[in-house]
């Protein structure tokens, strides 16, 4: 198993220098067995899709899930971009934080 990290890239008017966000970054964690064409699990959609993107290509991989820990929008920001890369990707989220995110915009 191979697990690769990737540092919460929120958009920069979020970032107040010395905030909980500028302290104590995010990470997302792209989950995968590291072979040829096997699909890869992104835990939180706050990681910069073009290294995810990178990251995916060379195995020829794909996303199967996205699973969002909780609904805060430093976890879930990159969703929509996401989706839109990965429309087959499945996404798993507590049951708690659906309602949450149908008020954002999404849908489930």
């Amino acid at each position: 198993m191979k697990i690769t990290p990737y540092r919460n890239h929120v958009p920069r008017e979020w970032l107040i220098k010395g905030s909980f966000l500028d302290r104590n970054p995010n990470m997302s964690y792209l989950v995968s067995s590291g072979s040829q064409n096997t699909p890869g699990i992104l835990i939180d959609a706050s990681g910069a899709l073009d290294r995810i993107i990178h990251d995916l290509a060379p195995k020829q991989s794909t996303l199967e899930y996205i699973l969002i820990t909780h609904n805060h929008g430093d976890h879930t920001f990159a969703l929509p971009e996401l989706i839109k890369n990965f429309p087959e990707a499945r996404i798993g989220i507590h049951p708690s934080s659906i309602q949450a995110l149908s008020s954002q915009g999404f849908s489930h």
